[in-house]
């Protein structure tokens, strides 16, 4: 488990690091103060590219848990789970 430093996280950050830490097989845990500020119900897209080229993209329609869990879930759906493209690797 892997857990940020205290100080408040920008999303890009939240998905760039649950992606990483994916990657070494280890959890990514916020801090509370993060979890804070983007604790409300929202829905959100996370969209990856790989030099300026389209290489997954998925979101929530509709808000349904946290904002920060939701891009934390939909940067991995984006990179394992979109059916057009093969898993990042």
């Amino acid at each position: 488990m892997f857990i940020w430093g205290m100080f408040r996280m920008r999303l890009v950050d939240i998905a760039r690091k649950t992606l990483e830490m994916h990657f070494h097989n280890k959890k990514f845990e916020l801090d509370e103060k993060t979890k804070k500020t983007y604790c409300k119900k929202q829905a959100c897209f996370v969209t990856l590219t790989k030099k300026g080229n389209l290489r997954g993209c998925i979101g929530s329609l509709e808000a349904h848990q946290p904002l920060w869990k939701d891009v934390m879930n939909n940067v991995i759906n984006a990179a394992f789970h979109d059916p057009r493209f093969p898993e990042l690797t």
